[in-house]
């Protein structure tokens, strides 16, 4: 299957970029996700 705009994977991207940007790589929101829930000290 192509990726046609039909699709709408283009709107994933798209935000998985802006989320990057925003929040940081997955790492840094699981450190986060982790401190705010007292797995680890913030």
């Amino acid at each position: 299957m192509g990726i046609t705009d039909l699709l709408g994977l283009h709107f994933a991207f798209k935000r998985v970029g802006l989320d990057r940007q925003l929040l940081g790589g997955p790492k840094r929101v699981r450190e986060i996700a982790a401190g705010l829930q007292g797995f680890v000290a913030a």
